[in-house]
């Protein structure tokens, strides 16, 4: 399955020119679109890091290779410590976090508003996406190329290009080393491995929190040499053709259409412990229906699939001003734009039409969609926006932390049901090519968007709904601000 421990970092896109979104009808939404919108634009000095399982997707290869290793918050363990110990953090709430997110607020705002008057500028007239078999991208001769396309010493001037190795020399960390594994023919690993100088008198690893849960520990081998895996990555070429996508959406809306309340037929099993929620669900259902709309796609989608990525800083811990995300082992390593920015490239020059995820929860798609990822469906992307427009207030007064755990906790309603709104995985690309910005693009998917958008109040959070989150319901905008 998808899955990826996303580090995330508050940056400011200016620089880029790209641009592509859905036209919000304010009208239709109580013209409540425009609230909240005077946020300090300069997040230079706001960084937000993060570490978190966002995409989960099948794996179709051999566990005991390129997937031994994924990720220490496999554990269910792990999992369950997480939900011990959110309490404490969130409880110790330092208030003022949450306006660290209207800026990224603003931003996903100004992506989903400027569709015509800032359109992605591409420049593919040498490229030609039909000439690519996907037969040639996969030899199963050795290889020691990554996707049989790129050379150690390229990603290592690619690291250096994009400020990724810069980033963790300003971190302590020296030495890094770029491990790639081709042990599975189609999904393929790239690790970057660093050593930390260490200027404290202790291991960060042996570090408590301010809730004196120890962390986990690393690995003997990896404890012994003070190296440390900061960036993690599984991606693989894959072709999507359309008849995939409707048999996908009907599989789920049928589903839906026989009452299942449990956790969609995808996920992992490790994870099952997240979807056991009591009450009834919300449905992630068309208001009008889309395949008309997803049919318009009449070209096999050659994607480079994100399986998994992780960046995180094991040096770091977690405190009451920066709590762990669900899914987070560590804090992020804030290199999350300059990653993004490193995988449009590569997708770019191997004439991609998108890179490809399923976010695993709802804050790992509200920070794909800043870096201008959209749903596939329409109806999903009006139910993600529906949802961000809602819970916007909360966000801007909380940060995205809480509003994470509400719908870990099964807080997040629809209001006129009262019925919980639990997280779907859904495919979401970034559109590259031509061809999958004009997709998007269409009139076509932004009216079907807008028509499938719920009406403004839709969704709220039960504060009171779980003890954790049970004091926020008494926090006002005049505590944030002191």
């Amino acid at each position: 399955m998808f899955e990826s421990n996303f580090g995330v970092e508050s940056t400011n896109n200016s620089n880029d020119s790209s641009t592509i979104g859905i036209m919000v009808d304010n009208n239709n939404n109580n013209n409540n679109n425009n609230n909240n919108n005077n946020s300090n634009n300069n997040e230079t000095n706001n960084k937000i890091i993060s570490n978190n399982n966002s995409n989960q997707h099948h794996h179709h290869h051999n566990s005991n290779t390129s997937n031994r290793e994924r990720s220490p918050s496999n554990s269910h363990n792990y999992i369950m410590i997480q939900y011990h110990i959110i309490e404490s953090y969130l409880k110790s709430f330092v208030h003022g976090m949450g306006e660290r997110w209207s800026s990224k607020i603003q931003q996903i705002k100004d992506i989903i508003t400027n569709l015509y008057t800032n359109p992605i500028d591409l420049r593919f007239d040498d490229l030609d996406i039909g000439s690519i078999d996907e037969e040639s991208l996969y030899s199963h001769s050795s290889s020691d190329k990554l996707l049989n396309t790129y050379s150690l010493d390229e990603l290592k001037r690619f690291m250096e290009k994009f400020g990724i190795i810069q980033q963790l020399i300003e971190r302590n960390y020296h030495n890094p080393q770029i491990v790639l594994d081709y042990s599975d023919p189609f999904v393929h690993r790239l690790e970057v491995i660093a050593e930390y100088k260490n200027t404290a008198s202790h291991d960060p690893h042996l570090t408590t929190t301010t809730t004196n849960v120890t962390t986990v520990k690393p690995t003997t081998s990896i404890q012994t040499k003070k190296n440390y895996t900061l960036i993690d990555i599984f991606v693989r070429r894959k072709e999507i053709n359309v008849y995939e996508l409707l048999d996908e959406k009907k599989k789920h809306d049928d589903g839906i259409d026989k009452g299942q309340t449990g956790p969609p037929p995808v996920v992992d099993s490790r994870y099952i412990q997240h979807f056991k929620l009591n009450g009834d669900l919300f449905e992630w259902k068309d208001i009008v229906p889309t395949q008309n709309v997803i049919q318009l796609i009449d070209f096999p989608i050659k994607a480079t699939a994100i399986e998994w990525l992780c960046l995180q800083d094991p040096s770091r811990s977690f405190n009451d001003s920066r709590p762990p995300l669900p899914g987070q082992l560590y804090p992020g390593l804030g290199v999350t734009k300059q990653i993004n920015n490193l995988l449009v490239h590569l997708a770019t020059i191997q004439n991609r039409d998108c890179l490809l995820n399923k976010p695993f929860r709802f804050y790992n798609a509200f920070m794909y969609q800043t870096r201008e990822y959209f749903y596939i469906d329409p109806a999903i992307q009006a139910i993600f926006l529906s949802l961000l427009l809602d819970l916007e207030a909360d966000i801007s007064k909380f940060g995205l932390s809480p509003i994470s755990w509400a719908f870990e906790f099964g807080c997040v309603k629809e209001k006129q049901t009262n019925r919980i709104v639990k997280w779907e995985f859904h495919k979401q690309v970034r559109p590259i090519s031509n061809r999958m910005y004009n997709y998007f693009k269409s009139k076509l998917y932004t009216s079907s968007v807008q028509a499938n958008m719920r009406e403004r109040g839709t969704f709220y959070i039960d504060w009171s709904g779980h003890p954790s989150l049970s004091h926020f319901t008494h926090t006002t905008v005049e505590q944030i601000k002191e």
